[in-house]
């Protein structure tokens, strides 16, 4: 497969995949995912941001790739139903981008004495983490299943088409 050899499947996948993972990528200010923060203020930056390297770089690309070469040799023809059903699992793809952020959020929470120092709130380093439940451990369980919706749903219709 080459660049002159991408279909209109293809095509359309990397669109809103580019769409998606810009969208999703402003919310991770909030939460300083990417603040390699000095070692010398402890290691909860740099945890931090190898877990976001893992699940908002590594894990969507690995997924991108996967999913183009899925893509090789799907074709946009046939009856105008089956057309659109395509179009629909082609571009439900890109909200995987959302399950690896929500899984993200779940870990975070799960282990926010890992990732951030004591007392986030209270630090002027995290200005945008306003409430104690941003970090509530309480209820990650819930965002991680959401996140594997998000996740898993795509890639079921995705492998089943």
């Amino acid at each position: 497969m080459s660049l002159e050899q991408i279909n209109a499947s293809q095509t359309i996948f990397a669109l809103f995949y580019a769409i998606m993972w810009g969208a999703l990528a402003n919310v991770w200010p909030r939460w300083r995912a990417f603040d390699w923060a000095p070692i010398d203020k402890g290691p909860h930056g740099i945890y931090r941001g190898l877990l976001s390297l893992g699940m908002l770089n590594l894990f969507p690309i690995i997924y991108f790739i996967f999913v183009l070469f899925r893509l090789a040799c799907w074709n946009l023809e046939g009856s105008c139903e089956r057309i659109a059903f395509k179009i629909f699992i082609i571009m439900l793809q890109p909200f995987v981008l959302f399950g690896f952020y929500w899984v993200w959020v779940a870990i975070i929470k799960w282990c926010s004495g890992i990732f951030y120092p004591p007392k986030p709130l209270d630090c002027r380093q995290y200005p945008n983490l306003l409430e104690e439940r941003d970090l509530n451990p309480a209820n990650a369980w819930k965002i991680l299943f959401v996140g594997i919706i998000y996740i898993g749903l795509p890639c079921a219709l995705l492998l089943r088409s």
